[in-house]
Protein backbone atom coordinates (compact mmCIF):
# COMPACT_ATOMS: atom_id res chain seq x y z
CA UNK A 1 0.00 0.00 0.00
CA UNK A 2 1.04 3.25 -1.09
CA UNK A 3 0.35 5.01 2.79
CA UNK A 4 3.08 2.37 3.99
CA UNK A 5 6.06 3.36 1.33
CA UNK A 6 5.15 7.07 2.42
CA UNK A 7 5.65 6.60 5.68
CA UNK A 8 8.97 4.58 5.05
CA UNK A 9 10.17 7.43 3.13
CA UNK A 10 9.20 10.10 5.71
CA UNK A 11 10.90 8.18 8.45
CA UNK A 12 13.94 8.08 6.18
CA UNK A 13 14.19 11.89 5.57
CA UNK A 14 13.68 12.52 9.36
CA UNK A 15 16.83 10.06 9.94
CA UNK A 16 18.58 11.95 7.19
CA UNK A 17 17.64 15.60 8.18
CA UNK A 18 19.03 14.44 11.78
CA UNK A 19 22.47 13.86 10.45
CA UNK A 20 22.19 16.88 8.74
CA UNK A 21 21.71 19.05 11.48
CA UNK A 22 18.54 20.10 10.51
CA UNK A 23 16.38 19.15 13.30
CA UNK A 24 14.80 22.41 14.80
CA UNK A 25 13.73 24.13 11.01
CA UNK A 26 10.34 24.48 9.82
CA UNK A 27 9.51 22.18 7.04
CA UNK A 28 9.67 25.16 4.80
CA UNK A 29 12.80 26.31 6.33
CA UNK A 30 14.26 22.73 5.36
CA UNK A 31 12.70 22.88 1.81
CA UNK A 32 14.83 26.58 1.40
CA UNK A 33 17.97 25.04 2.73
CA UNK A 34 17.72 21.88 0.65
CA UNK A 35 16.56 23.65 -2.62
CA UNK A 36 19.48 26.03 -1.92
CA UNK A 37 22.27 23.38 -1.55
CA UNK A 38 20.49 21.17 -4.79
CA UNK A 39 21.38 24.18 -6.65
CA UNK A 40 24.79 25.28 -4.96
CA UNK A 41 24.09 28.91 -5.78
CA UNK A 42 20.44 30.25 -6.67
CA UNK A 43 18.35 33.32 -6.04
CA UNK A 44 14.96 34.20 -5.22
CA UNK A 45 13.54 34.20 -8.57
CA UNK A 46 14.77 30.96 -8.92
CA UNK A 47 13.23 29.07 -5.68
CA UNK A 48 9.73 30.86 -7.16
CA UNK A 49 10.03 29.54 -10.43
CA UNK A 50 10.51 26.04 -9.35
CA UNK A 51 7.40 23.76 -9.58
CA UNK A 52 7.88 23.05 -5.73
CA UNK A 53 7.59 26.25 -4.65
CA UNK A 54 5.07 27.42 -7.03
CA UNK A 55 2.06 27.54 -3.85
CA UNK A 56 4.62 30.05 -1.95
CA UNK A 57 4.23 33.51 -1.81
CA UNK A 58 7.23 36.22 -2.73
CA UNK A 59 6.96 36.89 1.16
CA UNK A 60 7.13 33.73 2.72
CA UNK A 61 10.08 33.07 0.68
CA UNK A 62 11.87 36.32 1.90
CA UNK A 63 10.71 36.19 5.30
CA UNK A 64 12.79 32.54 5.58
CA UNK A 65 15.68 33.73 3.73
CA UNK A 66 16.01 36.77 5.75
CA UNK A 67 16.15 34.82 8.79
CA UNK A 68 18.23 31.77 7.82
CA UNK A 69 20.93 34.48 6.49
CA UNK A 70 20.31 36.03 10.14
CA UNK A 71 21.12 32.45 11.97
CA UNK A 72 24.31 32.23 9.71
CA UNK A 73 22.66 28.63 7.38
CA UNK A 74 22.78 30.90 4.28
CA UNK A 75 25.14 33.02 2.45
CA UNK A 76 24.15 35.78 0.12
CA UNK A 77 26.28 37.52 -2.31
CA UNK A 78 25.46 40.75 -4.46
CA UNK A 79 26.04 40.33 -7.90
CA UNK A 80 29.11 43.23 -9.15
CA UNK A 81 28.09 42.93 -12.94
CA UNK A 82 25.20 42.80 -15.10
CA UNK A 83 21.67 42.75 -13.24
CA UNK A 84 22.88 44.58 -9.53
CA UNK A 85 19.49 43.40 -8.33
CA UNK A 86 20.12 39.78 -7.78
CA UNK A 87 21.23 38.74 -4.77
CA UNK A 88 22.75 34.73 -5.22
CA UNK A 89 22.44 32.37 -1.91
CA UNK A 90 24.62 29.61 -0.98
CA UNK A 91 25.11 27.59 1.73
CA UNK A 92 27.60 28.51 4.15
CA UNK A 93 30.74 26.69 4.33
CA UNK A 94 30.65 24.94 7.64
Amino acid sequence: MRSNILFTLRVKLDSMEKECGLRGYLEFEKSIIAFIAYQEKTHIAEILENQYFKKVSLNTVNRTVKKLRHEGVILATKVHSGDRRIVYLSLQKE
